[in-house]
């Protein structure tokens, strides 16, 4: 079996055997055959600039006399540890899975490799230890019912078939701020983002909010128009009222409209992928 020693400031992993490892290690950098696998906590004091790290480490490791293993430093705290099993080919998803529990309690740096870059994420993962909500800044999500149904992106994002999305840009919101707090309704951003909208904007939730504001101008009743069929065509006759009523404020004839399209809280329309904040 393998076995993990902990002797500040290092972690030691001692394999069954000699395995083939991939890493990033400063000593041994790459594919390697290892049968040990040790971690070296460190703080700034130990890393002057005038200090060369991988001589530093190489003496670290003589003295240990673990110079055959491959080796890494970290400032977390290594007493924090986890020692976790999972048989090869289990999904991180599966309930009876201990990684992700393990996850969720040590909050690791997170690393995304991408053909668009590489993300890292050093903030603490929402949960227990974040009282429930999300951490200001970067941070992440697992969302299962996203993976189980094998999309890339949650329905109610207008995507078109076939392409996968890589990277969002926000452009300032008229009604929130940058940490999703309230604020007073911004008419200049609102009409920067129109201009944008026009040009790239799904043809579909278009001419749905055009519908309802020139139904609305007309006094019409809601029964006047039919709901569009489509998911994001029902989210710009809803977002079309939501505006409207910043623009033009609150009247009887718009509460019956929102009385018959903007029952946001129809499970068929809320975005359950939506990790919330």
């Amino acid at each position: 079996m393998s076995g993990v020693t902990l002797v500040r400031p290092w972690l030691s992993l001692e394999l069954e055997r000699e395995m083939q490892v991939l890493s990033w290690a400063i000593n041994q950098p790459g594919f390697v055959t290892a049968r040990r696998i040790v971690w070296r906590e460190v703080r700034n004091a130990d890393l002057p600039k005038e200090r060369d790290v991988a001589a530093w480490l190489a003496q670290e490791l003589e003295a240990q006399k673990m110079q055959d293993a491959v080796a890494f430093l970290t400032s977390r705290d290594v007493s924090r540890f986890t020692d976790q099993s999972a048989k090869a080919g289990r999904s991180l998803m599966d309930p009876d899975n201990p990684a992700m529990a393990a996850i969720l309690r040590a909050h690791p740096h997170r690393v995304a490799l991408t053909r668009l870059g590489r993300v890292e994420v050093f903030q603490m993962i929402g949960g227990p230890d974040t009282g429930g909500t999300s951490p200001e800044g970067p941070h992440t999500h697992v969302l299962p019912k996203l993976l189980r149904a094998g999309r890339t992106h949650s329905a109610n994002a207008p995507i078109p078939e076939g392409w996968v999305p890589c990277a969002g840009y926000h452009p300032e919101s008229p009604v929130s701020g940058r940490l999703g707090e309230d604020k007073a309704f911004n008419r200049a951003a609102f009409y920067r983002f129109q201009e944008m909208l026009q040009a790239w904007g799904s043809q579909e939730y278009l001419s749905a909010k055009s519908l309802c504001w020139a139904a609305l101008e007309r006094e019409r009743e809601p029964g006047s128009i039919t709901e569009p069929a489509t998911r994001i065509g029902r989210a710009g006759l809803r977002n079309g009222l939501r505006q409207w009523r910043c623009l033009q404020g609150d009247c009887a004839l718009l509460d019956r409209w929102s009385a018959a399209f903007d029952a946001s809280t129809l499970p068929a329309e809320t975005d359950d992928e939506n990790p919330g904040h």
